[in-house]
């Protein structure tokens, strides 16, 4: 198992420690990654290339779909791969 914390003490990430994270949990070796957070907003194009590519490296990830029904896409579960 591989600990990766990009959020600060008050639950905020910028992209760059989300990057950082997803980043390290590959060169770790992680198999699985869990992003338990989302956004409506699909964010930097960062964000769906660091992720294309640790599925590409065999990484399963699964992310967080949100709380409420929305009907809105959630990033990054709304990413299409």
């Amino acid at each position: 198992m591989v600990a990766v914390r990009a959020m600060d003490d008050n639950g905020y990430a910028t992209d760059f420690t989300i990057l950082k994270g997803v980043d390290f949990a590959i060169d770790k070796g992680a198999r699985v990654i869990s992003l338990s957070w989302g956004s409506e907003k699909a964010g930097a194009f960062f964000l769906e290339f660091i992720l294309d590519y640790a599925a590409s490296k065999g990484m399963i990830i699964v992310a967080s779909a949100g709380n409420e029904p929305t009907g809105k896409p959630v990033y990054p579960a709304a990413y299409p791969r």
